[in-house]
């Protein structure tokens, strides 16, 4: 459940496309269109429980500081500065499809790599405060007359511009600790409608340690039940885990 926190002020993309920004402009399914006219921001529920894959030379709750090339991170304020942000789903295969499996789709060899598996670690966790979020799921991008390629499942190759919209929301909704949506690897993965996560470091401001695990806590993904689940997956996709 969810509850309206606000209705954001008009949020816009400006008409064109930097070549610096976005790979292919002229077919950017992002583009000047993506405006977000009156995004809303919603409060998730206090007890809806995430799920977390993360390094594990890390910890758990503890948000990337800027690194990697995602949909909506790495970000950075308007002075240039990093903004740490952290990434969590609402199950434990859209979390791992997230992650392990993210590069795993039609359009590319369905190749995971056991080495990475190595490193990585599983678990459920509650977050210590519900956070405002910009709504991004289905029914909201619907009711401001968006389609989920503009924004939540595009190509890879325009991360660039969804984190531009991203730095954009950010900006415009100063009571904003995140963004919310619908997860496209888990949608392709067969899961359906599953909710992805991603927090501001400088607004969600918790410290290290307040996140509580729940279940079984962190569990490993070369031995076990994690890599039981990450062959199943693979399975299912028609992936190949390539031995370390």
């Amino acid at each position: 459940m969810t509850v309206p926190a606000d209705a954001g002020a008009p949020v816009t993309v400006p008409a064109g496309t930097s070549a610096d920004d976005c790979p292919a402009p002229r077919w950017c399914p992002v583009g000047s269109s993506a405006w977000v006219p009156e995004a809303r921001t919603v409060r998730l529920s206090a007890d809806a429980p995430f799920w977390r894959c993360y390094d594990g030379t890390w910890g758990y709750d503890e948000f990337n500081p800027g690194y990697g090339d995602t949909r909506f991170a790495p970000l950075a304020d308007d002075s240039g500065h990093p903004l740490p942000t952290i990434y969590a789903a609402g199950t434990r295969e859209a979390a791992l499809l997230e992650v392990v499996f993210h590069d795993v789709h039609q359009d590319a060899e369905r190749l995971v790599y056991e080495g990475d598996l190595r490193k990585l670690l599983l678990c459920q966790v509650l977050l210590p405060t519900p956070p405002v979020v910009v709504d991004l799921r289905d029914d909201a991008l619907e009711l401001l007359g968006l389609h989920r390629g503009q924004l939540v499942s595009g190509p890879a190759e325009h991360y660039p511009c969804t984190r531009r919209i991203a730095r954009q929301l950010h900006r415009q909704h100063p009571n904003a600790e995140g963004l919310v949506w619908h997860s496209r690897q888990a949608e392709l993965g067969g899961h359906g409608h599953v909710e992805t996560l991603v927090l501001f470091g400088d607004r969600y401001g918790v410290e290290r340690g307040s996140w509580s695990r729940i279940g079984s806590g962190s569990e490993a993904l070369m031995v076990g039940a994690g890599r039981l689940l990450i062959d199943e997956i693979a399975t299912r996709l028609g992936a190949i885990v390539i031995p370390a």
